[in-house]
């Protein structure tokens, strides 16, 4: 930390820091670097706060330079060359200038000109004089420093950081010595001096503990077989029945080879810790790594169910959670409600750039407004074939406050349908049907109606897609009868197709029906779910001569054409799909399915 005595701005571009040995930089700033009159200016070899414990530094010199804890020099000189601060400093030395570990040494707040600066006896730790910065240091950088206290035992360290500062030997860091007093000012007392015991075994060094760390021995311990003098005579192993070197289990290892129980042969170093209280691979540790052992805290053991007893998230009173993992231990990945998901979400999905493949059927399962995405959608990418009937489910069973929104988007984005509240009668549940004519990627959004940020939700979506067209009109004209063999239909089959133009019967599709005599048959046009189709249809049955049998463009208990047919001969007719003469340009999509409701003979 600099600080500008004068009256006057110093420009210290191009001045150096260095000290007597190999250390040294220069002050290079992009910038003039001024320091005001009475400012101070903050040095560090790193800016990134997150790297020098969040002090701000007004110019970083890197790593060419840096000071001691120990003994060091501080060499400020201007860019011509001339000194303008020297000091040397050396807490070897019995100076007053003293470090301590995350505490700066500051220069009392009273001296204010380089000459107090150069007396040592002016500096001293900041401890109990600042307060704390950054990261845990203690100093006051950019800021005037505090005044230090008095040093009433002559030790260097002044009442604000000295523990007993009417005792010189004690202060921070000072060697610790059997005198029951804190010397090291670490809050302990004499510890690690030979009248401490450091194991707790109740005896000191002093008290001829031969061990002091390590609490089996001292004087008057029992013997035992580990090649130490456990009872601090000298003598090792000694008096010990049986004999050290037996092998008393007949286990393969004897209490030299580090049997920690040589009556037990499952007890050796070698054996699998097994739940039974016991250590029984001699490593200190009893029932740790087995069945038995709760290594995640969580309540639950192996042998009580818990299927991941290294995820405290995991055991069987957990509760279930879509994230590809059996949270609750029952053997089903994600379910809902007890149902057993084909696929699960993996966040982030909340846009469609990021959205989940799933397959065209099965039970997707997914969770809304989890902790990492709030007020979060999900999204899934499907890919359909042409003319496929597909049908969405969201089933929000035990979190019925859950308000689902489902939408359907084409591969641009653009969106198709949308569904609220499921039509069966559930107001938080959404459902779609729809009729897609054309193949490629559809895009499914789920997301929370009411947008909130909690709490979190499971849904489990059910996903289903079936294509519906058995025979597709012709790619090619199949305007005539002449290219409807192509199309041939069987009783049964679904023909689908697109009316372009109705303008006076200017569209025509024609399809073949390979028939036996006496076969029963329902020729029915369908509603296409979904689909926004202006097309008025006309149907028209033709013999096997091409000659008309039977027109319907009026409903019969239905919205579109509909009729049943006996036929009284074996051979191929064909069926017309039109627009109604009667109306002008209608045009749309349709689907004809044909039912055999009674079989006749070939």
């Amino acid at each position: 930390e600099l600080y500008n005595t004068s009256t006057s701005a110093l420009d210290l571009s191009g001045w150096t820091l260095e000290d007597t040995g190999a250390d040294t930089v220069v002050l290079s700033p992009t910038a003039p670097l001024v320091l005001g009159p009475g400012d101070y200016l903050v040095l560090g070899p790193e800016a990134d706060t997150t790297l020098n414990g969040n002090t701000p530094v007004d110019w970083a010199y890197g790593l060419g330079w840096y000071l001691s804890n120990s003994a060091d020099e501080i060499v400020l000189s201007a860019a011509d060359g001339t000194e303008i601060f020297n000091l040397a400093y050396d807490i070897q030395a019995g100076t007053t200038f003293n470090v301590i570990p995350g505490v700066s040494t500051l220069l009392t707040g009273s001296v204010t000109d380089s000459a107090g600066a150069l007396d040592l006896d002016n500096w001293c730790a900041s401890d109990g004089l600042s307060g704390v910065f950054g990261d845990g240091d203690q100093g006051s950088p950019g800021a005037a420093n505090a005044n230090c206290q008095a040093d009433n035992d002559g030790d260097g360290f002044s009442a604000s950081v000295d523990c007993n500062d009417s005792d010189s030997s004690s202060y921070p860091n000072a060697p610790e010595v059997c005198d029951n007093e804190d010397n090291d000012c670490d809050g302990d007392t004499d510890e690690g001096t030979s009248c401490y015991d450091d194991d707790g075994d109740g005896q000191t060094e002093d008290d001829g503990d031969c061990d002091d760390g390590d609490p089996t021995t001292y004087t008057g311990a029992t013997e035992i077989c580990d090649g130490v003098s456990n009872d601090c005579d000298t003598e090792i192993d000694e008096d010990v029945d049986p004999p050290c070197g037996t092998d008393n289990d007949g286990d393969g290892v004897t209490v030299d080879d580090g049997d920690c129980d040589d009556t037990n042969d499952t007890i050796n170093p070698s054996a699998t810790e097994v739940c039974d209280g016991f250590d029984n691979d001699c490593d200190g540790d009893i029932d740790e790594d087995s069945v038995c052992s709760d290594d995640d805290g969580d309540g639950y053991t192996e042998n009580a169910g818990d299927c991941n007893d290294n995820d405290a998230t995991i055991n069987p009173g957990a509760t279930e959670v879509v994230d590809s993992v059996d949270n609750d231990c029952d053997g089903l990945i994600d379910e809902v409600a007890g149902t057993d998901c084909d696929f699960s979400e993996t966040e982030p999905n909340d846009t469609a750039i990021l959205a989940d493949t799933i397959s065209g059927n099965g039970l997707v399962c997914g969770t809304i407004n989890s902790d990492t995405q709030p007020t979060d959608s999900d999204y899934y990418e499907v890919s359909l074939g042409d003319w496929t009937y597909l049908t969405l489910d969201i089933d929000t069973t035990g979190s019925s406050s859950l308000d689902t929104f489902l939408s359907l988007y084409d591969d641009t984005d653009d969106l198709i349908i949308y569904n609220d509240d499921d039509p069966a009668g559930g107001t938080t549940d959404s459902h779609l049907d729809i009729i897609l004519i054309d193949g490629g990627d559809y895009r499914i959004k789920v997301e929370d109606y009411f947008e909130a940020d909690d709490p979190t939700f499971s849904y489990v979506m059910s996903v289903d897609a079936e294509e519906i067209c058995d025979v597709p009109e012709s790619s090619t004209n199949n305007d005539n009868f002449g290219n409807a063999g192509v199309l041939q239909l069987t009783p049964g089959d679904t023909a689908c197709g697109i009316i372009d133009n109705g303008l006076i019967f200017f569209d025509d599709d024609y399809f073949s029906l390979a028939v036996d005599a006496g076969d029963q048959v329902i020729f029915d046009i369908l509603a296409i779910e979904g689909s926004t189709s202006g097309l008025d249809c006309q149907l028209t049955l033709f013999d096997t001569d091409g000659t008309s049998i039977l027109q319907k463009n009026e409903p019969s208990g239905n919205v579109d054409p509909y009729f049943q047919y006996t036929f009284n001969t074996a051979g191929t007719y064909y069926i017309n799909i039109e627009s109604d003469g009667l109306l002008f340009n209608t045009e749309g999509p349709y689907l004809l399915e044909t039912s055999l409701v009674g079989a006749g003979s070939p």
